[in-house]
């Protein structure tokens, strides 16, 4: 699984990218065609992994209650990819402090005691589902809003490896690269799309010159 997340990201740097530079002469259509291949990694990212908990779910208890299971994340993360379409800057603020509290519970298991290791291993499907939940938020957002939400991307990953490094095994780390690796490509092509268009914003207008009737 963790090589499979890991190709999508590698695989969209390849011809997507050559397209939305090369095609487009005009910088804004450039930024725009990044842009899209941002959230097109962040949609492939989000099914990947609803296939993958959908797979586990069949499995394991299977039947009816695998199919509560997944209704259990599947609305929530229809309801948050909405939001985040409808109101982005909304979604910056209210996903930007989920993602800020899922670090400051990550950031508890330091404290090593008992009642928080306890409440830290109970809790980790489910925190590891809000974690995909939030970064899918994040990055549908930052079509709308690039530079922003790509920085909450990026922060939200430094932070959480940073405390990974200090509770988790090496193992652990690793995954968590390689599970954050398609939302860290999605945020480097809105970075890029963002740098194209502020670029475009920038560049002088040429004098348009006038015939001189005589």
């Amino acid at each position: 699984m963790g090589l499979l997340v890991l190709a999508v990201p590698l695989a969209a740097l390849g011809m997507p990218t050559a397209l939305a530079v090369r095609r487009h002469d005009d910088p804004l259509a450039r930024s725009l065609a990044l842009r899209r291949v941002g959230l097109g990694i962040i949609c492939v990212f989000a099914a990947m992994v609803g296939v993958f908990l959908a797979g586990e779910a069949l499995d394991n208890p299977g039947g009816w209650e695998a199919i509560g299971m997944i209704a259990g994340w599947a609305a929530p993360l229809a309801v948050v990819a909405l939001f985040a379409w409808l109101r982005p800057r909304w979604a910056l603020r209210v996903f930007g402090m989920a993602a800020a509290v899922l670090v400051a519970l990550n950031a508890m298991t330091l404290v090593a005691v008992h009642a928080v290791e306890v409440f830290a291993r109970a809790s980790d499907p489910a925190r590891d589902i809000a974690g995909v939940i939030i970064m899918a938020a994040l990055g549908v957002a930052g079509y709308k809003i690039p530079e922003w939400a790509a920085r909450l991307v990026i922060i939200t990953f430094v932070l959480t490896l940073a405390v990974s490094l200090f509770s988790a095994s090496a193992g652990d780390v690793v995954s968590l690269i390689l599970i954050s690796s398609p939302p860290l490509a999605s945020a480097a092509y809105y970075i890029a799309a963002e740098r194209v268009s502020m670029a475009a914003v920038a560049e002088p207008v040429p004098p348009v010159r006038t015939p001189v009737r005589v």
